[in-house]
């Protein structure tokens, strides 16, 4: 099963290895996985910069293109 780790157990070499992990992924995972993060950072109901920024980075890193979130 699924086990849900506190922030205190989630570190950037932790999200790191786990990101790589996806990286192995098939595209339907990967996608599910950027859809998921992106409904995140929506929940209350704006992606903020610093919140596109990083949906950007966990693409870049899983090899997913994602579009534009935010106006220049």
């Amino acid at each position: 099963g699924m086990t849900v780790r506190g922030a205190e157990e989630c570190g950037l070499k932790d999200i790191d290895a786990a990101l790589d992990r996806f990286d192995e992924a098939t595209p339907l995972v990967k996608k599910q996985l950027l859809y998921g993060c992106a409904r995140t950072a929506m929940s209350d109901g704006e992606i903020k910069s610093d919140e596109a920024e990083l949906l950007r980075a966990i693409a870049d890193t899983i090899g997913v293109p994602v579009p534009p979130l935010v106006k220049n």
